[in-house]
């Protein structure tokens, strides 16, 4: 199968929309753990937006003494 790439703005995602409905819709919901923020992130960004495939990564800063930040990254597809 090959691959062909675009050179095309109207073939990409707006990240700006994906945000502003991103925030939207995590104001309406909590999470305790960010792997269920990374699931259910993937999973809109999926169901939302014409992708077939997703990386989503969550960080969390500060949380231990001398650690940057622990986070997750997953890879989803429809």
């Amino acid at each position: 199968m090959d691959i062909i790439f675009l050179d095309e703005l109207r073939d990409t995602v707006d990240y700006a929309v994906v945000v502003d409905r991103l925030r939207a819709d995590l104001a309406a919901v909590h999470f305790n753990l960010i792997e269920a923020l990374a699931e259910h992130v993937a999973s809109y960004v999926l169901e939302t937006f014409a992708v077939h495939w997703v990386r989503v990564s969550v960080a969390k800063l500060g949380m231990m003494p001398g650690v940057k930040r622990v986070g997750v990254i997953i890879e989803r597809s429809l």
